[in-house]
């Protein structure tokens, strides 16, 4: 759904790559954080956090080792399950017992990442990394607890593959903070339906993600984003004029200022840019008709 509703994949560089005298030189892991998180409603995370996830909401990444080098580069697997080639270590947590409690659940699949394409591929005791590409794990934060409790969580991730050189795949960044709010105001409410939303209509469920959408208009019909999203929806199912009607009602929330909550929290130029961008969408859809 636009911007807001497409994956948004935030590469976290904190840490820098030593250079290395070898083929494996341009050969490195980081994490990506997986998901949807816009603040239209909410206010930021935390000192010491980069994103905020609502308790019981799924805390996603993806650990990715790419060679940004000329040449293709074997990783070497051995052993090792997909679960073994990442280690998770807690760094802060909300208290110390939470730090043993926390585990990371790897998905069974890999993808290959190439430059204009995505494929899966086989777990293998060698796996042939191509120029420019990247090997893709996708992996869920648990808890021995149903649901992580609130607080500040700062983990690590070190990958424990190396190339057919023998070295040790470094690492470009590696460290991961996020907060865990629990739903309390109303903004909070909007923000987790808009978020469940945004994972229906990646998935392709897009009746189910204007089902939430209907939902967080019932408790704030001013909501400009969730118009938006709605035009998207619509221009994804081949209904112009439905995505023209909703497009319209967003560019009319917005120019009078009655969406007070996304107000106050975009910046001017965010608000303009997406006026601008409503505009030329509405003037593309009037001449393809």
């Amino acid at each position: 759904m636009g911007q807001q509703m497409y994956t948004l994949l935030v590469c976290l560089m904190i840490g820098l790559v030593p250079s290395l005298q070898s083929v494996n030189e341009h050969l490195y892991s980081f994490v990506r954080v997986g998901e949807n998180y816009g603040t239209e409603y909410i206010s930021p995370p935390a000192k010491g956090a980069y994103f905020v996830f609502f308790q019981g909401e799924p805390v996603k990444v993806e650990l990715e080792i790419f060679n940004e080098g000329s040449k293709q580069v074997m990783i070497m697997a051995g052993r090792m399950t997909p679960k073994d080639a990442f280690r998770m270590t807690v760094l802060e947590a909300p208290t110390p017992k939470m730090k043993a409690k926390l585990g990371v659940e790897m998905a069974p699949s890999l993808r290959l990442r190439l430059p204009n394409a995505e494929t899966s591929v086989q777990w293998s005791e060698r796996i042939v990394l191509p120029p420019r590409s990247g090997l893709k794990f996708s992996a869920r934060v648990v808890s021995e607890q149903e649901t992580l409790p609130p607080g500040i969580y700062r983990l690590r991730f070190r990958c424990q593959l190396r190339s057919d050189t023998g070295e040790k795949i470094q690492a470009h960044s590696d460290t991961f903070s996020f907060e865990i709010r629990l739903v309390e105001r109303f903004e909070d409410r909007l923000e987790v339906l808009r978020r469940q939303a945004a994972r229906l209509f990646t998935r392709g469920e897009y009746q189910k993600a204007e089902q939430k959408l209907n939902e967080l208009l019932l408790l704030y019909p001013n909501s400009s984003i969730s118009y938006i999203e709605k035009g998207h929806i619509a221009m994804t199912r081949g209904r112009k004029r439905e995505a023209a009607k909703a497009y319209r009602k967003a560019l009319d929330l917005l120019q009078s200022s009655m969406d007070t909550l996304y107000l106050s929290h975009a910046s001017r130029i965010d608000v303009e840019h997406s006026i601008g961008l409503l505009m030329a969408t509405l003037s593309a859809l009037q001449k393809s008709r």
